[in-house]
């Protein structure tokens, strides 16, 4: 599905990430995968890079979850996305305030 992007929630997650990224590339032959790496402490990103997909990091655990709507209780209503017409990649998704990947 061109124009797709599959985003992977990960922290610590090594040894589940290739079957997860490669069920995505198998279901999903055109999406482009990225994983959201949340401050983990083994080899997430580099095995998430080894099997195809683009990664983004954040440097501290749990960072990421702080304004999630399941650590703060709320729901989103609202999404920061890439200008209109444009694919979203690691490098075009905006940052949100806590350094973490707004979506």
């Amino acid at each position: 599905m061109p124009g797709t992007l599959v985003f992977i929630p990960a922290w610590n997650e090594e040894a589940s990430l290739p079957a997860v990224i490669a069920d995505c590339h198998a279901e999903l032959p055109d999406a482009d995968v990225l994983v959201i790496d949340d401050g983990s402490t083994d080899a997430t990103a580099q095995v998430a890079r080894d099997h195809g997909a683009d990664v983004v990091s954040s440097p501290t655990t749990g960072a990421c979850a702080q304004g999630s709507p399941r650590a703060t209780g709320r729901r989103s209503t609202a999404a920061t996305t890439p200008a209109a017409g444009s694919t979203p990649t690691a490098s075009t998704w905006p940052r949100s305030s806590s350094g973490c990947w707004s979506s």
